[in-house]
């Protein structure tokens, strides 16, 4: 009896090392398809929601650059109008009075040039 015994247990240590090494399907093709489906899918779903986020950071940045463009365009007007307003003639001829004892030139004191070149 316990020739028996020893013989059947190498057997069973074959088996056992056999199963171990024989590798296991696990679902065939099916569960291949659905995993690349399924990483396909969220491969997209992630990328149109970085590109959604993205349009929103750039409506975002547009949206700021034309309030900044509205501010450039006032100060612009701002700065036209006080520009004109000094380069008035009436102005500067009214500063050249009071404030630098200026007068109209006196007939004697006109003095014109010839051209030489001529």
């Amino acid at each position: 009896m316990s020739t028996a015994i020893t013989a059947s247990a190498p057997s069973a240590r074959i088996s056992r090392a056999v199963r171990r090494q024989v590798p296991r399907s696990r679902g065939g093709p099916g569960v291949l398809y659905f995993s690349i489906i399924l990483g396909l899918t969220l491969f997209f779903s992630l990328s149109y929601v970085w590109l959604r986020m993205q349009r929103i950071e750039l409506a975002y940045k547009l949206s700021q650059n034309r309030q900044h463009e509205q501010e450039l365009d006032e100060e612009n007007r701002r700065l036209l109008y006080s520009l004109a307003r000094l380069k008035d003639p009436n102005r500067l001829e009214e500063i050249a009075r009071k404030d630098l004892a200026m007068r109209p030139p006196l007939p004697g004191q006109i003095v014109i040039l010839e051209d030489p070149a001529k």
